[in-house]
């Protein structure tokens, strides 16, 4: 890498240092790392994090991302941000299951019972109110349809009748 970097700094005087980098498929700023005399590779500090970072990942088996993370390491004592919990994350290539979302089955489409029959067809329209009673019991609990026995002793009102008809 370093040789990289050598031939940046001489070509630098002729072209752009971005260009040469991007020629040459190297970071400019750890280029200019290097120039600094500073040093291109992650210090130590940082891959405690990344280890810490790891080890809380696989913990907690794989579910947590970086903003879990991150909480987790800050309680810890850890001073690390979620931005730099999700480098380390990406350095490292973990990245979190995520569930699959919840999809209700509220019908089954392919039992084999067929339809009801609509039983209404079959009868002459309603002559009074309360004749005909709809309904759907599919939701109801045992409570539900004991109560509902209840009621069809007793005379229920007919929604669809229009406010001018004589009780």
């Amino acid at each position: 890498m370093t040789l990289l970097y050598q031939i940046v700094h001489v070509l630098s005087a002729e072209y752009a240092v971005r260009v040469l980098c991007t020629v040459l498929r190297v970071c400019f700023s750890s280029f200019y790392t290097w120039r600094r005399g500073g040093s291109f590779r992650p210090s130590s500090p940082r891959m405690a994090f990344a280890e810490e970072v790891k080890k809380v990942f696989t913990e907690h088996r794989r579910r947590y991302g970086a903003r879990r993370i991150s909480k987790e390491l800050q309680a810890k004592g850890l001073a690390i941000g979620r931005h730099q919990t999700t480098t380390l994350m990406r350095q490292q290539e973990l990245k979190a299951i995520q569930p699959k979302s919840f999809v209700p089955k509220t019908t089954n489409s392919k039992h084999r019972l067929g339809r009801s029959p609509n039983l209404l067809l079959d009868r002459p329209a309603p002559s009074r109110p309360g004749e005909v009673l709809a309904g759907d019991i599919r939701a109801c609990s045992k409570n539900c349809v004991s109560s509902l026995r209840e009621i069809k002793t007793q005379r229920a009102p007919n929604f669809a009748q229009s406010p001018a008809s004589p009780q």
